[in-house]
């Protein structure tokens, strides 16, 4: 499965070997950047050894991923992967808690620019296509899922 860590700007090579320390792991060759953070992406059989990154701010599993869309809701629907979303979900209920029926999610959204559409644009309208797909969901603040969409670029 495919992951991506945040880490505090310039811990970027110090993530990468820490995620090479775990079994059958391996970080991309490239950096990227969110525009706050270092963001490594890297692929791992498993999810037991996950947690224990020190140098990692956030871990997530990817659920898809997009390039080169300059509209919306060609943006939105290049993320929505149902299959992805399952696979992710799979591993929250392995390692934080099990899912349940009734969850509550928020979506965060970071771009570069807003020139293309705001960033509060791309969090409502993947919130509206989550609600789509798993009615029972609510969105809140704090929630139990956080789904993050970032736009991040090559080095710095």
């Amino acid at each position: 499965m495919r992951y991506f860590a945040t880490a505090v700007p310039g811990l970027q090579p110090v993530l990468v070997r820490e995620i090479g320390e775990l079994p059958g792991a391996r970080a991309a060759p490239h950096r990227e950047f969110d525009g706050r953070n270092d963001v490594v992406p890297f692929a791992a059989p498993g999810h037991d050894d996950l947690l224990v990154l020190r140098t990692s701010e956030d871990v997530f599993a990817e659920v898809a991923s997009v390039q080169g869309h300059e509209r919306l809701g060609a943006v939105v629907r290049g993320l929505w992967d149902q299959r992805g979303l399952e696979q992710a979900l799979s591993v929250y209920g392995a390692t934080v808690r099990p899912l349940r029926t009734r969850m509550t999610f928020r979506v965060v959204s970071r771009v570069r620019s807003e020139r293309r559409f705001l960033r509060t644009e791309l969090r409502d309208e993947l919130g509206r296509r989550v609600l789509q797909n798993r009615p029972r969901w609510r969105i809140a603040d704090p929630a139990d899922l956080e789904l993050w969409a970032l736009e991040t670029i090559p080095g710095r």
